[in-house]
């Protein structure tokens, strides 16, 4: 039966929607094939490219494989970061010695991933010459790619930011930071950055806009680290730049902590500010289960500069807020040596007495009886406690001073040698009491030519 010519153009129409679909079909499972593949693979030289990097293989070999990562999938922005961070180590390496142009011949060569309008932007800008070292080029590179891919990742711009530093104008790495803190206003890193260059350029009130942030989110954040690490840079940089003392101390958010770490600066810095206000105001706003540990950074502070009737005020404060014992034995030191440089000898020697019920073996409470029992002329009890401190701290070379003074006051001369022989021995070992070692010897020979003469004249 012969078909019509409409039959066969329905027939051909048909057949021609099947081609159509089966080609799309072949492709999809082609792409659904050759993706994963390409994922893999690239997965694989990434692989390899940890590898070489863990085994410290040379520089060029670990570029290579990271290149064909990139090259068989250039949308993975985890790869533009390390290849970021990779050149950015290189200039210590033969890269350096390359200039930008040559740097992308060669990169041209062996990825594609330059190719991309960011990257033409970069190095049509008249602030980039022939000159500019490789090394500050790669990592921008990768860093406005890995931008373009995740253009809502805050720490790409802050990274790009600060390494354009020395290539941008100073109005383009604002605007960089600037999107970077909208994106995360939340972000310690970004405040702190922008912070900086405002403090370089004297823009201080700016400047310290910027510092109270990075302080008021880790108050805000419970986080100790941060305010560990950035309070004492930024105190430090505000105090190299400028003297206006009330202004640094504006930034300080009502937070206990972040007042007594300024506090525990302050006294470590020896700066021209009184530091037990503030460390009376992070006692005061602190919760009730950190106040001992303030009291105790406090009476610390106060021992070092030598602020004794302080310091036994703080312990008698601490004796009516404690709930346990748990930090009594550190109080209790610091309170028998606020006693001995007041001059209260006899109440040292019962302040130890009761230590020494909750800490039987703590050398410092015996080292103290005995410098005491000594002021009090009593060296036979400063011998018995001297020799208590060198039994439970043999590697103090103090310990055996004390009581071979002791032992002279006494006139046993023989035991007083063999201590400074210790003390000898001790700071020849020990360079953290190698300025002992000459006391050591001009005792020794003091006491053998005293020992020499009493056996010519016996």
């Amino acid at each position: 039966m012969k078909r019509t010519l409409s039959q066969k153009k329905v027939i051909f129409k048909n057949r021609f929607h099947l081609s159509v679909i089966l080609a799309a079909l072949l492709i999809i499972l082609a792409l659904l094939l050759i993706f994963p593949f390409k994922n893999l693979l690239s997965a694989l030289y990434f692989q390899r490219y940890k590898e070489m990097q863990r085994d410290e293989k040379p520089l060029d070999n670990q570029i290579g494989y990271l290149y064909q990562s990139i090259n068989v999938n250039p949308y993975n922005p985890q790869y533009f970061d390390e290849l970021a961070k990779l050149f950015f180590v290189s200039h210590e390496t033969e890269l350096t010695s390359l200039n930008s142009e040559a740097a992308l011949r060669e990169v041209s060569q062996r990825s594609s991933f330059i190719h991309h309008p960011y990257y033409s932007k970069l190095f049509n800008l008249p602030s980039i010459s022939s000159n500019t070292p490789v090394y500050g080029l790669m990592p921008i590179s990768a860093h406005l790619q890995s931008i373009e891919l995740n253009p809502f990742n805050a720490d790409n711009y802050l990274k790009l930011g600060l390494l354009l530093s020395n290539i941008l104008s100073e109005d383009q790495i604002d605007t960089l930071l600037k999107q970077a803190v909208n994106l995360e206003p939340q972000n310690i890193y970004i405040h702190y950055a922008i912070g900086n260059r405002h403090l370089w350029s004297q823009e201080i009130k700016e400047a310290l806009d910027e510092f109270k942030q990075v302080l008021e989110i880790a108050a805000k954040q419970r986080t100790h680290t941060f305010i560990d690490i950035y309070l004492p840079k930024i105190m430090s940089q505000s105090f190299l730049l400028i003297n206006d003392v009330e202004l640094i101390k504006e930034i300080i958010p009502h937070y206990y902590y972040c007042y007594l770490r300024f506090a525990q600066f302050l006294a470590e810095k020896k700066m021209p500010i009184d530091a037990k206000e503030y460390f009376y105001k992070a006692y005061e706003i602190a919760p009730k289960d950190k106040k001992q540990g303030i009291l105790l950074s406090l009476a610390r502070q106060l021992a070092r500069f030598k602020e004794w009737n302080e310091l036994i005020k703080i312990v008698h404060t601490y004796e009516g807020i404690k709930t346990d014992n748990k930090n009594s034995s550190r109080f209790n030191i610091l309170l028998i040596q606020a006693c001995y440089n007041q001059g209260e000898y006899e109440k040292t020697i019962r302040t130890a007495d009761n230590a020494l019920l909750l800490q039987p073996s703590n050398s410092s409470l015996y080292y103290y009886q005995g410098l005491s029992y000594s002021r009090l002329s009593q060296y036979m009890k400063a011998i018995h406690a001297f020799e208590k401190a060198v039994a439970y701290a043999p590697h103090n070379p103090y310990m055996h001073i004390s009581l071979a003074n002791a032992y002279q006051s006494t006139g046993e001369m023989q035991k007083a040698l063999d201590e400074w022989q210790d003390v000898l021995s001790i700071s020849s070992a020990d360079k953290r009491y190698e300025n002992l070692t000459n006391q050591a010897i001009n005792q020794i020979i003091k006491i053998k030519s005293e020992l020499s003469r009493s056996k010519r004249r016996n």
